[in-house]
Protein backbone atom coordinates (compact mmCIF):
# COMPACT_ATOMS: atom_id res chain seq x y z
CA UNK A 1 0.00 0.00 0.00
CA UNK A 2 1.82 2.91 -0.93
CA UNK A 3 -0.25 6.48 1.10
CA UNK A 4 2.94 8.74 -0.69
CA UNK A 5 0.33 12.14 -2.48
CA UNK A 6 2.17 14.48 -4.70
CA UNK A 7 1.55 17.33 -3.38
CA UNK A 8 0.78 19.27 -6.78
CA UNK A 9 -2.23 17.14 -6.50
CA UNK A 10 -4.15 19.18 -3.95
CA UNK A 11 -1.98 22.46 -4.15
CA UNK A 12 -2.06 24.99 -7.03
CA UNK A 13 1.85 25.25 -6.35
CA UNK A 14 2.56 21.85 -5.14
CA UNK A 15 3.84 23.52 -1.33
CA UNK A 16 2.46 22.42 2.15
CA UNK A 17 2.84 24.21 5.14
CA UNK A 18 2.76 28.03 6.10
CA UNK A 19 6.70 28.67 6.10
CA UNK A 20 5.72 32.11 8.42
CA UNK A 21 5.44 29.57 11.53
CA UNK A 22 9.51 28.66 11.28
CA UNK A 23 12.31 30.16 11.68
CA UNK A 24 16.23 29.34 11.31
CA UNK A 25 16.66 27.93 14.80
CA UNK A 26 13.36 25.11 13.19
CA UNK A 27 15.15 24.51 10.23
CA UNK A 28 18.20 23.28 12.17
CA UNK A 29 16.05 21.30 14.63
CA UNK A 30 14.43 19.32 11.43
CA UNK A 31 17.67 18.73 9.68
CA UNK A 32 18.89 17.20 12.80
CA UNK A 33 15.64 15.00 13.08
CA UNK A 34 16.28 14.00 9.50
CA UNK A 35 19.93 13.32 9.35
CA UNK A 36 19.21 11.54 12.70
CA UNK A 37 16.39 9.16 11.28
CA UNK A 38 18.67 8.69 7.91
CA UNK A 39 21.92 7.57 9.99
CA UNK A 40 19.46 5.08 11.72
CA UNK A 41 17.99 3.78 8.58
CA UNK A 42 21.44 3.19 6.82
CA UNK A 43 22.70 1.56 10.36
CA UNK A 44 19.74 -1.10 10.24
CA UNK A 45 20.04 -1.87 6.08
CA UNK A 46 24.02 -2.10 7.24
CA UNK A 47 23.13 -4.89 9.56
CA UNK A 48 20.22 -6.47 7.65
CA UNK A 49 23.22 -7.01 4.74
CA UNK A 50 25.99 -7.63 6.74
Amino acid sequence: MNLAVDSDEFTENGVVGDPSEGDADRGEELKELATGALVDLLAALRERTA
